[in-house]
């Protein structure tokens, strides 16, 4: 059989900072697609050639900025929270990080069809499939809260795969427990 070990005492998921404070973890995830999405909009922009015009080249531009600051806005949340004595105000960083990274994510998304027209929807271009996986997997989060957890705005966990429905795991005020949420 199987033998394990304990990690951490009782309490230990929820204890901050480290449990609303980890949301920077998430914000991670989506950085690294805005990330892919911003570049594969620049490679589509730059075989334009020529034929690229400065309102595309001025998206690029803005699409690559706002991955970078979501990058930068992260990675401070990330050394904060995990620095011996983090505690409220850089949970409240947490937070602010991945809601910032949300937005990011969303208007970058946006000007990437901008800036690609009707290129950016079609199946199996790079840019398609890139926004509609990040689309999805920020979107689990609010789909998941509108469930009415009320753990905060980060107590829900999704898990995910591609070939499966979501499944979410939202911390029950107050009681300790775990409600398991899934669609009928």
């Amino acid at each position: 059989g199987l033998e394990a070990e304990p990690l951490g005492g009782a309490g230990d998921y929820l204890r901050e900072p480290y449990f609303q404070g980890g949301v920077w973890r998430y914000a991670a995830v989506h950085v690294g697609g805005l990330e892919a999405l911003a570049e594969a909009v620049r490679r589509t922009v730059r075989g334009f050639g020529d034929a690229a015009n400065e309102a595309q080249l001025h998206r690029v531009a803005r699409v690559a900025g706002l991955a970078h600051g979501a990058r930068l806005f992260v990675t401070d949340a990330a050394c904060r929270v995990e620095a011996p004595g983090a505690g409220e105000e850089e949970v409240a960083l947490s937070l602010a990080a991945r809601e910032t990274v949300e937005t990011a994510c969303l208007e970058a998304m946006a000007l990437a069809d901008r800036a690609l027209g009707t290129r950016s929807f079609l199946t199996g271009h790079p840019v398609d499939l890139l926004r509609r996986d990040l689309g999805f997997f920020l979107g689990r989060l609010t789909l998941m809260a509108s469930f009415g957890g009320s753990a905060g705005p980060f107590a829900s966990l999704v898990l995910l795969t591609r070939d499966a429905p979501a499944v979410g795991i939202s911390e029950l005020a107050g009681s300790g427990g775990v409600l398991v949420l899934a669609p009928r």
